[in-house]
């Protein structure tokens, strides 16, 4: 009689267990299931066209450079952030770690003088008010005198931390002389020295900001 319960209760547990993987496996089917594919990774046909080694200046047209270069200036010339000593900084045509600035390096000094006695306490005084100001170019062309004409668009945001404020759009222009010997390093000790100060990198080139107008 022992041994006919032992039976019955082996075969009880047999099919609890049966029960339990034919419900377990119920549960399985009813998830999402993922299944991983192999595949083989193909380059981008474009990979020529990423970022590589840093191009060389001589590489670049002077014209592209001559933009570049400019648009620089104009940023420099107008931009404001809503911190006061960066402008107060500017103003005195040093950066943050006291080394002369693009604008300075930039231009002669009759423009960057002139600048600081009309531009620049505005820029004060805006920053001073806790506005934001961004400078775009929207083009750059040369007049039959030999000036470059370069036109802006100039965003300012009175309230820049409010986004239910949009900002205030105007547009103008500068009428600018420069050098019209090709761009290029200056391969001299003194450029050289300016490097080594910390001096912003684009004042070591030979094109220079001769004049300004501003219309």
């Amino acid at each position: 009689m022992r041994r006919i319960t032992l039976i019955f209760a082996g075969l009880l547990m047999l099919i609890a267990m049966l029960g339990l993987l034919f419900f377990s496996g119920a549960i399985y089917d009813a998830e999402n299931k993922y299944n991983v594919e192999a595949f083989f990774f193909e380059t981008n046909p474009r990979a020529s066209q990423r970022i590589q080694a840093p191009v060389s200046v001589n590489d670049i047209p002077d014209k592209v450079l001559r933009d570049m270069i400019i648009e620089r200036f104009v940023n420099e010339y107008f931009y404001v952030i809503p911190y006061e000593q960066n402008a107060v900084n500017r103003q005195e045509l040093k950066n943050a770690d006291g080394k002369k600035t693009a604008l300075r390096g930039l231009s002669r000094p009759k423009v960057y003088e002139t600048w600081q006695e009309t531009v620049a306490p505005e820029i004060v005084d805006l920053a001073e008010q806790k506005v934001l100001r961004t400078v775009q170019v929207s083009s750059i062309t040369e007049s039959e005198s030999g000036h470059l004409i370069v036109e802006y668009v100039l965003k300012t945001w009175d309230e820049p931390n409010n986004p239910l404020v949009g900002p205030q759009i105007s547009t103008g222009s500068l009428y600018l002389e420069v050098t019209k010997n090709p761009i290029r390093v200056e391969q001299t000790e003194e450029a050289l020295k300016r490097l080594q100060r910390g001096e912003d990198p684009v004042s070591a080139f030979t094109f220079k900001i001769l004049g300004v107008v501003q219309n």
